[in-house]
C-alpha cells in the first residue's frame, strides 16, 4: 500500500478503491480544467477517499485490510484474533490462559488509588470501566494536539516468538505491562497537590539530575507548586521533626545536576511504615517519589502496602536508581551507565600498571553485591580485562589460580575485574552485618 497522508492509512491491494471513482467524475473533470494534471487530480481524489471514514467499510473485505497503524493491535499484525479482553494474556508457548487479577502484570487494580480506595475485587477488568481519573490534564490545555497514551496501552512481557528459552523464563510479565506516560485525564488535582521526593541507599551518579527532573516536572507540566525534598533517606520521613525539609521549585534546582551527591543527602535505615504514614498524613503530603535501588523500592512497596491498608490517598511512586543495575524488569537504572564509563577508566589505569611490570596482576575491585552487571559491562568496554568474576558464576579457587597461571605464562601480565559479590560463597562468615546482608 501507499501512505497517503500524515494520519498513515495504508491500503492492500492498491485496485480496491477503483469502483468508486465514477461517482467523482465531475470532480476529476473540473480539477483538471483548472490545470492541476492528471496525476495530481487522481492523487487528490485518493487522498480524499482514503480519509473519509465511510471509505473504510466500503473495501474491507476478504484479502482487503484498511487500517491506521494506530489502529492496528500488534496481534493483528500477527494474523491473530485481538485480543478480547486484558483479563487474557499469552504463555510462552502461545496459549491463552486466564489469569486472576492478583497475578496479571496489567491489571492495576491493587496498585491504582482509584481502585484501591474502593474495592480491587470489584474490578475484573482493566482499565475500568468508569475511571477514577477525571482531571483534564493541564497539559492538555497548554499544548492542544499533544498526543497522550491510551489507559489500556500496554508494552509486551516478551517481544519473542517461538522462544527457545520458554520453558526457564520467569511468567511475571506474561499479562504485559501498562504502558508509563501521560494521558489526558489523571488522578489528583494539581493545585491539591503536595509532592516530596526522598533519595534512600548509597549515593548514585544522576540522583541531583533525578530531583530536577521530577520537580520541573511537576511545576511545569502539571502546574504543582507544593513540591519538597526529604532528607536523610527514611529517616526524613519518619522522623521529620529531626530531619529538614527542603522545598524546591525550579529556581533550587536549576543548577544541583552539575553537582555529585544528592541535595537531600541519602541516607540508610530508617525505614518504618506506620510512622511514615503518620507523618506523610499529618504533614498533607499526597504524592511521594521514592528514589532508591532494589531495597529502597522493596521498602517502598512495604509502604503502599501500609498506606493501602489504613486506606490513605496516597500516591508513592519508585524511581529506579542503582549503580549495580539490579533492579528487577528495568533495563537501565540511573547511574548504571555512569559508573560504567566511570569503572572503565579505572581498569585502563590498572591495565598501565600491571603491563608495566613483570608478570603484573592488575585487580580492580568494582560495585555489584547481587549482580556483576558494572563488572561485567566495564570488562567489556574495556577491552582489556584477562579475567571477570561476578556474583551469578560459581568458581573455585583451583580454577581461579590456574587461569591466572597461564595467562602470566602466555602474555607476562593481566587484569582481574572483581565485582564485589563474586566468590561470597567461599568467604562468607554465616553472619550478617547490621544492615541484614552476609558479611
Amino acid at each position: 500500500g501507499e501512505l497517503l497522508s500524515d494520519r498513515g492509512p495504508s491500503i492492500a491491494p492498491s485496485h480496491a478503491a477503483s469502483h468508486t471513482m465514477g461517482a467523482d467524475t465531475k470532480e476529476l473533470a473540473a480539477a483538471l480544467i483548472t490545470g492541476l494534471g492528471l496525476g495530481a487530480a487522481a492523487a487528490y481524489l485518493v487522498a480524499k477517499m482514503l480519509a473519509s471514514p465511510a471509505f473504510e467499510n466500503d473495501v474491507r473485505g476478504e484479502g482487503y485490510m484498511l487500517r491506521r497503524p494506530s489502529l492496528l493491535s500488534q496481534k493483528n499484525l500477527l494474523g491473530e484474533p485481538a485480543e478480547p479482553s486484558l483479563r487474557k494474556s499469552s504463555d510462552n508457548d502461545g496459549t491463552s490462559a486466564e489469569l486472576p487479577p492478583s497475578d496479571d502484570s496489567s491489571h492495576l487494580s491493587e496498585h491504582h488509588l482509584g481502585a484501591w480506595l474502593d474495592d480491587p475485587a470489584s474490578h475484573p477488568c482493566w482499565p475500568q470501566k468508569h475511571s477514577a481519573k477525571k482531571v483534564l490534564n493541564p497539559m492538555a490545555r497548554a499544548r492542544p494536539g499533544m498526543n497522550f497514551l491510551n489507559t489500556d496501552e500496554k508494552v509486551l512481557g516478551s517481544i519473542l516468538l517461538n522462544d527457545s528459552k520458554a520453558s526457564i523464563r520467569s511468567n511475571a510479565l506474561r499479562g504485559n505491562c501498562i504502558r508509563a506516560n501521560a494521558t489526558e485525564y489523571i488522578f489528583w488535582e494539581p493545585a491539591k497537590v503536595k509532592a516530596v521526593m526522598v533519595t534512600c541507599g548509597g549515593l548514585c551518579p544522576g540522583l541531583n539530575s533525578i530531583i530536577k527532573g521530577v520537580t520541573n516536572c511537576l511545576w511545569h507540566d502539571y502546574n504543582v507548586r507544593k513540591i519538597y525534598g526529604a532528607t536523610g533517606g527514611y529517616n526524613g520521613l519518619s522522623a521529620p521533626d529531626k530531619y529538614q525539609m527542603l522545598e524546591l521549585n525550579p529556581e533550587v534546582v536549576r543548577e544541583i545536576h552539575m553537582k555529585g551527591g544528592s541535595i537531600l543527602k541519602a541516607g540508610r535505615g530508617g525505614f518504618d511504615a506506620p510512622k511514615i504514614c503518620k507523618s506523610l498524613q499529618q504533614l498533607g503530603i499526597n504524592l511521594l517519589f521514592v528514589i532508591g535501588g532494589d531495597g529502597t523500592q522493596f521498602a517502598g512497596h512495604l509502604l503502599y502496602e501500609e498506606a493501602r491498608r489504613q486506606r490513605l490517598p496516597i500516591s508513592i511512586v519508585g524511581v529506579p536508581k542503582s549503580i549495580d543495575n539490579d533492579v528487577l524488569f528495568v533495563d537501565r537504572t540511573f547511574g548504571f551507565d555512569s559508573a560504567v564509563e566511570s569503572a572503565a577508566e579505572v581498569i585502563r589505569n590498572g591495565w598501565v600498571e600491571a603491563s608495566s611490570c613483570e608478570k603484573g596482576v592488575g585487580i580492580v575491585k568494582l560495585m555489584g553485591r547481587d549482580a556483576g552487571f558494572v563488572a561485567a559491562h566495564a570488562a567489556l568496554a574495556s577491552n582489556l580485562v584477562d579475567l571477570c568474576l561476578v556474583p551469578e558464576v560459581k568458581v573455585t579457587m583451583e580454577d581461579v589460580c590456574e587461569h591466572v597461571d597461564d595467562v602470566l605464562k602466555r602474555k607476562k601480565y593481566m587484569v582481574i575485574v572483581v565485582a564485589e559479590g563474586a566468590g561470597q560463597d567461599l568467604v562468607a562468615t554465616g553472619e550478617k552485618d547490621a544492615t541484614g546482608l552476609a558479611a
